[in-house]
């Protein structure tokens, strides 16, 4: 099938799978990382494990996915919504150094 490049992430965001999460099955989404990366691959029973011994990290867990899933929805609406050359000028402007680092052809 053809690829489309969806979204992009940077230093300090978090890239997550919330079909694969909720479903608790592999990813339809393909991850390319064109700089150090730092990935961290678990389990719903790992997860639970973790917030038993810390429960504060579940809180930050459940506030960085409510957070994801909003701005995946704003993607998504933006996706339909938009011409690519609205969503590529909004992107110069929201993101303008990440024009930078990232090579032309994603």
């Amino acid at each position: 099938g053809d690829e489309k490049t969806t979204n992009f992430f940077s230093e300090e965001q978090w890239a997550i799978s919330l079909n694969s999460l909720s479903s608790q099955s592999s990813s339809n989404h393909n991850w390319v990382c064109i700089e150090d990366t730092t990935v961290v691959v678990g389990n719903e029973q790992q997860a639970k494990k973790l917030f038993n011994h810390f429960p504060r990290f579940e809180t930050i867990s459940r506030a960085i996915i409510e957070a994801t899933l909003a701005e995946q929805k704003e993607a998504l609406t933006s996706y339909y919504t938009e011409s690519p050359e609205q969503r590529y000028l909004k992107l110069l402007k929201s993101r303008p150094t990440l024009i930078q680092q990232i090579p032309q052809y994603h």
